[in-house]
């Protein structure tokens, strides 16, 4: 994964609050990596757009895993 662009906040973020919550490095790294996989199924410039219609997006998101 690249060091620099939109996600990276979003990541960085994620592992900042697993870590407040003590979760496990192996599960910080997997709920990243899946959070990756959705980003790159949805390709968008801000978090915001992420959001719009974000339940159908993760019913679309896990459909395309499921076939």
């Amino acid at each position: 994964m690249s060091t620099q662009g939109p996600g990276n906040d979003l990541l960085a973020e994620m592992r900042d609050l697993m870590w407040y919550l003590h979760y496990s490095i192996h599960t910080e790294r997997a709920y990243c990596d899946w959070i990756i996989r959705f980003v790159h199924f949805y390709p968008v410039e801000t978090r915001e757009a992420l959001l719009l219609g974000a339940k159908k997006n993760v019913a679309d998101f896990l459909t395309h895993l499921a076939l």
